[in-house]
């Protein structure tokens, strides 16, 4: 028998739209727990924010890219996803691992000519 999992900062449709409406892009974050779904929810990077990952990623590790992505970008949602109390660290990880892999680039390769 499936257990349905409590939701936790799901934003309403008309929040969306809000974010929508100001930031055009607006990205969902999940993290699953036993017990619960959590949500989270950023707007659309920037160049000045992937540089700043790909830099912080490098020097110190994507836990730090996503820390700094969640930080700059954080919209709304459950708050433990970016909390810094000790109580909340596993949520908080695990949202910054997602947010720290969430910058996409496009395939390409540079070629000696």
């Amino acid at each position: 028998m499936s257990q349905t999992k409590m939701e936790v900062g799901k934003a309403t449709d008309e929040q969306i739209a809000a974010w929508k409406a100001e930031h055009k892009h607006v990205l969902l974050l999940e993290i699953t727990t036993d017990t619960e779904v959590c949500y989270g929810y950023m707007r659309k990077y920037k160049r000045v924010h992937v540089e700043q990952a790909f830099v912080k990623s490098g020097n110190e590790g994507l836990l730090v890219a996503g820390k700094y992505l969640l930080d700059n970008l954080w919209l709304g949602g459950d708050s433990r996803l970016v909390s810094e109390d000790d109580e909340h660290v596993d949520y908080a990880l695990a949202a910054q691992f997602r947010a720290g892999s969430y910058v996409k680039f496009f395939g390409g390769e540079v070629k000696n000519l």
